[in-house]
């Protein structure tokens, strides 16, 4: 039967406290309350009141007829009409008035009529010996919900009621009362409505305490919002600055690049030229300093690539020997120089066509290898690589580095890995660097989804070990070479020799390794059926005897494969070569210059000369004519010679608007863009290349060559049409690969005139065998005299050689080869023995193309 309860300011009602919560402003909650007050007080309590007045005039009725077992009808039916007559007259009144009616609160007035009714109908139910008292503890708990004040308020109101309604009986009627019964009943009622009241008194602490915290969080929410307000300013003005860093650090780069590409290229060209030992030394010293500063550099973008978030892989099919090859060959000399030895061993089960970023994988390699290197003293440095499991499409692979080096404290071996930590402050001073290298590398692999660890004992000697997950490209795996059967006789010292036989033994070869000179040249001697000996120029004191005594006990039965240091002198070269040597490597060996010159050794069985000398460096490519767009004059003449001396044409241009006039469709095999210049820049340039095209079918492959090294660079140029990106300081041997892999396979400025030949020959396709097989044999014999006359400086003999190698390439091409052995014969003619220098090596890759081109008209063997 509760009836309901009216709002007063004091109350903290479960609305207020929501709006209190949602953080509305103080005048929006007092109209939120007074509305809720309104609706409380006009149409809830009062329905509730005639509700509950009607259920207690029903509860009289049962009490009278069952309990008191009197009954009387008209009494009862005055009562209950009266009451239900109260009940609507409350209601219209607090409908019409309530609102307008401000300094009385009709509500409270109304429930304190409640208890004078409802105590009117307790006098009728029985007075002192009705059982319906505890009615009025109801209207006290109807206002436990307001304040405690109301509570006691209402609790003395109704103790009150039912004391003067017992004090009513005592005086009119006191001998209808039972007093004892009135008294306990009072006691009880007394009882029950203060501890309502404390109850009350617990809730309104509680909701105090909501209300406050409620208030703390809206102060906290707003301090929140303060603070979110500034930090959005904050990340504002760091989006700016990374943006003003970001493009700080391309013309950072850019100015920086531009002199350092002039200082190096200069090196490079100076190297070349005639200096002496005391100058070569100076150069050497220049360019070590140079390079060192490129590597500070670049690993400083990089590290502010990688804190801005803007390093991004480009994946790309790759192949995981050849880079591995590549590294070793840019490291060997560093090793070499070091006394350190420098292998790799890849498992048989390594696919080798894998996709994935190959720069950044080349980053992290060349930086754990190069960092094993200079702290290894002695010793070697090894790259293991091998399958960890595979999926359908995928490998995972563990690149592992281990050295004989310094090795690393175990508490060091977690802080290596952040920026500009060593392993100990004093390898700094010692050893140099900047501590970016391992840092960037982590943060490398972590991109490209992997994992970086190390281990190092106590002793020394550390392991770097790094796995990758690669997808596998389409045509993936490593074909084994087929040397079944193949008898190998490894006379190389140390590590290099240990990965050279578990080579071989993979490829099913039977191998004999040996360990001095003696027992060498006794199992050679005695046995004589080795078909190949690989012979390290350390094997002895002299290795140059003990090979030319292999080559003098069976020069027709066994091939002599020879290994020489990377820095190892021409001339060390074109002895062995004298020598009876099939093939030449150079430390460290990679698997497929391993396979090729056995290959070659096999076909020395039948005492033919070797094709082509197998040496650990990039293939030339065919020869182009380039358009050169630079507008710095450094730059200019460094791309013009790097380009020249690899046989190469070159067109100037200084800048965008003349690279674009001497732009003709079909005239150029590739442009070189730089992408900042004056009047037009590489990106507007190559626009109008590309317009210029779009009338023809031809489409010229443009490189982009710039000083920015920032992510997205690349992305850019290949959007505006360009092909390629090449970074400056400008690598002589990256310029030239990167001309070999846009020039369209079996493409060359001068193709085979395999028609004129065979009209010389009048069409004798057995004797143009017959010749091209002569030409093979004898033109390496030819080039090996030209180079001993260009050392010796001999014009009469490069003269000649040069004359007879200009009239067994007429037989085949008129342009080509043989216009440049024409050049050498003049150079020489004219003492210009710099020029016959660069122009047989030019000459000696236009006859190893040319060779290609023969294939079809040589026997197996000598192709």
């Amino acid at each position: 039967m509760k009836s309901g309860s009216s709002s007063s300011p004091e109350q903290f009602d479960g609305e207020a406290l929501s709006a209190l919560a949602f953080g509305l402003s103080d005048h929006e909650v007092a109209r939120k309350k007074t509305r809720r007050a309104l609706r409380l007080n006009t149409v809830d309590i009062p329905l509730l009141r005639l509700i509950g007045c009607t259920l207690l005039c029903f509860g009289v009725f049962i009490h009278n007829r069952l309990i008191l077992q009197r009954f009387e009808l008209s009494q009862w039916s005055a009562v209950t009409l009266f009451v239900e007559i109260y009940a609507m007259l409350a209601w219209v009144v607090l409908r019409s008035l309530y609102a307008s009616v401000t300094r009385v609160d009709l509500g409270v007035l109304f429930l304190v009529l409640d208890v004078f009714v409802w105590t009117a109908l307790l006098y009728f139910s029985g007075g002192e010996k009705s059982w319906l008292f505890f009615v009025l503890l109801i209207r006290v708990s109807d206002q436990t919900d307001t304040s405690f004040r109301r509570a006691l308020g209402f609790a003395v109101l109704s103790s009150g009621s039912y004391a003067t309604m017992l004090g009513l009986i005592l005086a009119f009627s006191p001998s209808e009362i039972s007093l004892r019964g009135g008294i306990a009943k009072l006691i009880f009622l007394v009882g029950g409505n203060l501890y309502i009241s404390l109850t009350a008194r617990t809730a309104e602490r509680r909701r105090h305490n909501t209300a406050t915290a409620i208030r703390t969080a809206r102060d906290l929410i707003s301090q929140l919002q303060d603070r979110s307000a500034e930090l959005s300013d904050a990340r504002r003005k760091a989006e700016e600055a990374s943006t003003a860093k970001s493009e700080f650090l391309a013309n950072m780069s850019h100015e920086l690049r531009t002199p350092l590409n002039g200082i190096i290229g200069m090196i490079q060209l100076a190297s070349t030229s005639a200096v002496n030992r005391e100058q070569q030394r100076y150069l050497e010293t220049m360019r070590s300093s140079a390079r060192s500063l490129m590597g500070v550099l670049n690993q400083t973008l990089d590290l502010s690539k990688i804190e801005a978030g803007m390093m991004a892989l480009e994946p790309v099919q790759f192949s995981l020997r050849a880079l591995i090859d590549e590294i070793f060959r840019s490291l060997s000399l560093v090793a070499e120089e070091q006394k350190i030895e420098l292998a790799s061993v890849i498992e048989r089960d390594v696919d080798d066509d894998l996709i994935g970023d190959p720069l950044r994988l080349k980053q992290v390699l060349i930086n754990l290898v190069s960092n094993a290197i200079k702290f290894t003293p002695a010793g070697h440095v090894l790259l293991m690589i091998r399958t960890i499991s595979r999926s359908e499409g995928r490998i995972d692979v563990r690149l592992t580095i281990a050295d004989t080096g310094i090795g690393i404290p175990k508490l060091k071996q977690t802080s290596i890995f952040e920026p500009f930590v060593q392993a100990d402050g004093s390898t700094t001073r010692r050893y140099g660097g900047t501590g970016l290298g391992l840092s960037i590398s982590s943060q490398i692999v972590e991109l490209m989804g992997g994992t970086i660890s190390v281990e190092s004992g106590e002793e020394g000697g550390s392991r770097f070990s790094v796995d990758l997950s690669f997808p596998l490209a389409e045509k993936s795996g490593f074909r084994k070479p087929s040397f079944a059967g193949i008898r190998l006789a490894v006379a190389v010292p140390g590590i290099q020799g240990t990965v050279i036989e578990e080579t071989a033994l993979g490829w099913s070869m039977k191998v004999d390794r040996h360990a001095s000179e003696f027992s060498l040249l006794d199992a050679v001697e005695s046995e004589g059926n080795f078909h190949l000996v690989v012979l390290d120029s350390r094997f002895t004191a002299d290795a140059f005897v003990t090979g030319r005594k292999i080559t003098r006990l069976a020069p027709l039965r066994r091939a002599l494969i020879v290994l020489l240091p990377a820095s190892a002198p021409q001339h060390a070269y074109a002895s062995w070569m004298e020598a009876g040597a099939s093939s030449i490597l150079y430390r460290p060996v990679s698997e497929a210059s391993l396979a090729e010159a056995i290959a070659r050794g096999l076909a020395f069985d039948d005492g033919l000369e070797p094709v082509r000398l197998v040496r650990n460096v990039v293939p030339g490519s065919p020869s182009m004519h380039v358009l050169l767009a630079e507008d710095n004059t450094v730059n200019q003449e460094i791309a013009v010679a790097f380009l020249v001396r690899n046989g190469h044409r070159v067109t100037l241009a200084a800048n965008g608007e003349e690279c674009v006039s001497a732009f003709q469709p079909g005239r150029f095999d590739a442009v070189l863009m730089d992408l900042q210049m004056p009047e037009l820049d590489g990106f507007e340039a190559t626009a109008r290349i590309r317009e210029i095209e779009s009338g023809s079918d031809m489409r010229v492959r443009i490189i982009a060559i710039t000083a920015h090294a920032l992510s997205g660079d690349r992305q850019r140029c290949l959007d505006a049409g360009m092909d390629d990106y090449l970074t400056k300081p400008l690598d002589e041997r990256a310029l030239i690969e990167k001309l070999r892999e846009l020039a369209p396979q079996g493409e060359s400025s001068h193709p085979l005139e395999t028609s004129q030949l065979m009209a010389n020959l009048h069409g004798d396709r057995e004797l143009a065998s017959r010749a091209a097989k002569i030409f093979a044999s004898q033109t390496p014999r030819l080039l090996l005299e030209l180079q001993r006359g260009t050392a010796a400086k001999d014009s009469a003999l490069v003269v000649r050689y040069a004359h007879t190698l200009k009239g067994s390439l007429c037989n085949f091409t008129e342009s080509g080869p043989t216009l440049i052995a024409a050049e050498i014969e003049q150079a020489g003619a004219n003492g210009d023995f710099d020029r016959v220098a660069a122009l047989s090596q030019e000459l000696d890759r236009e006859i190893n193309l040319l060779l290609i081109q023969l294939a079809d008209l040589l026997p197996p063997s000598v192709a």
